[in-house]
């Protein structure tokens, strides 16, 4: 189940009855967008269709990167793990885009 079809809305946002924000979720970066991400350890596969089901326009079949220090970026496999933390940033290209 992906984070868009467990949180409706904007509700993973915003706090809880306690007060506190929902811990399993945070706020990451996808292509220069806000993406809501399921905190902890998750494939590249993963990442792509939880950024296509709150309706990035890409495909499985992207390539996809981590970007970090703002201009370096690493290649995340389909099969790859990421420990997917607050303020996380990636980006994803058609295969055939040399950008």
């Amino acid at each position: 189940m992906t984070v868009a079809e467990h949180h409706t809305g904007n509700e993973t946002s915003t706090p809880n009855e306690g007060g506190i924000k929902n811990p399993k979720v945070v706020e990451a970066v996808f292509n220069k967008k806000p993406i809501l991400l399921p905190k902890g350890r998750t494939s590249g596969l993963e990442i792509k269709h939880e950024a296509i089901s709150q309706g990035f326009a890409i495909q499985p079949s992207y390539v996809l990167f981590q970007i970090k220090n703002r201009n370096h970026r690493t290649v995340i496999g389909d099969t790859d793990i990421v420990e997917i933390r607050e303020g996380i940033e990636f980006a994803a290209v058609a295969d055939d885009d040399n950008s």
